[in-house]
């Protein structure tokens, strides 16, 4: 019971009347979103215990700029890099790709956003799209309904490819449909291996990495665009410091902070 009081007090569940314990909206949501369980998971199993190394991690490696020497590697206490880590602990693995679904669905940015905001009926009728570290393909997944005539190529790592291919045999109701997409595995580090697309999509990549490794895999792409493609990358940005205000500027700032741990991302804000 103290348990449930303590959730009481952080508004997961009320209690009304007296001695009689309610779900709020928070704990019902829980209840029934399998995403946004899986997303609940995802922060409380990979992001929680590395964020709380932190503060050893620059007492550590106060001027790092490696991937492996991050609040990951001391919680963890592993020489390896957060997705190399990942891809040694199936597992996790599996709880992590899940929960990017989660938060695309359920989370604060919605991709809804990403199918809104750019126009794709504007491409031709024959387009290519990649999705560059697409995980198990979930924006993807709604584009290729709203879109039966492109072709959709969803590129990531082999553990996580293999792993999609699955999750989406068990979905078969609704992906038996979708013959307009397929899976590769790609590294989106090294040079892309699909030339001449319409479209290269990235969402939520480039925050997880700082700024040499940013670079690089933008530079991957280089070599495979033709006249007329569009790199599209859906990110979050934080004001710059001339835009900065103490009202919006903690909630912005609280994401690049949270990716510090296990990836040591950087801010970004338009300057960059």
């Amino acid at each position: 019971m103290r348990i449930i009081r303590y959730a009481i007090v952080n508004f997961i569940f009320r209690e009304e009347p007296v001695g009689h314990v309610r779900h709020t909206y928070l704990s019902a949501h829980l209840a029934r979103s399998a995403n946004f369980n899986v997303f609940v998971q995802t922060i409380t199993h990979v992001f929680s215990l590395t964020n709380a190394a932190i503060p050893l991690a620059l007492r550590r490696w106060p001027n790092t700029a490696g991937q492996t020497e991050t609040a990951h590697n001391v919680a963890q206490q592993t020489e390896l890099s957060f997705y190399g880590w990942m891809d040694a602990n199936r597992p996790i693995r599996d709880i992590f790709d899940k929960g990017m679904e989660g938060v695309s669905r359920e989370g604060q940015r919605l991709q809804d956003v990403d199918i809104r905001a750019y126009p794709w009926d504007k491409l031709p009728a024959d387009a290519t799209i990649v999705d560059v570290g697409g995980s198990w393909g979930h924006v993807i997944k709604d584009l290729a309904e709203l879109f039966p005539s492109y072709t959709f190529v969803v590129q990531d790592l082999a553990s996580v490819v293999e792993a999609a291919e699955v999750a989406w045999k068990k979905d078969g109701a609704r992906t038996d449909k979708l013959t307009n997409v397929s899976f590769q595995v790609q590294n989106f580090f090294d040079r892309q291996a699909v030339q001449g697309a319409d479209v290269y999509y990235m969402r939520h990549v480039i925050h997880a990495n700082p700024d040499k490794e940013a670079i690089a895999v933008l530079s991957a792409l280089v070599p495979a665009l033709k006249p007329g493609a569009r790199v599209l990358l859906s990110e979050y940005l934080a004001p710059s410091e001339s835009e900065e205000n103490v009202a919006g500027f903690a909630k912005l700032d609280f994401k690049p902070l949270r990716y510090v741990g296990p990836y040591l991302s950087q801010k970004r804000s338009t300057v960059h």
